[in-house]
């Protein structure tokens, strides 16, 4: 009989103060979600945003759907190029994340 290790499922490690480290879950479709909200907001347009990204309009597009992970370079660069500190598009993400769950578990009524 062949044991396999569990691998865990992808966590965000989020640094909110000094000193104090938070795990969550990594929502691809949550954190597309926030910066898809962000972008119009600031009225931009995909082909702006995928410009500054140095992307293809398409596979910006699928970046936004969470379609495709975001590296942390990339993310670097979407924070700059919406104009948002990470630490803040972070904290929407988990404000996101935690609404997405309580979704989830409500009771229908």
């Amino acid at each position: 009989m062949q044991l396999r290790a569990q691998i865990p499922k992808p966590l965000l490690l989020i640094i909110s103060r000094p000193c104090l480290v938070t795990f969550m879950k990594y929502n691809g479709k949550v954190l597309a979600t926030v910066i898809r909200e962000r972008r119009m907001q600031l009225n931009y347009s995909q082909d702006y945003v995928a410009g500054r990204l140095e992307l293809s309009q398409n596979a910006y597009s699928k970046m936004e759907l969470g379609q495709t992970g975001i590296t942390l370079g990339k993310f670097i660069v979407l924070c700059e190029a919406l104009e948002m500190d990470m630490a803040d598009m972070l904290a929407l993400y988990r404000q996101s994340l935690n609404q997405d769950r309580k979704e989830e578990v409500a009771p229908l009524t």
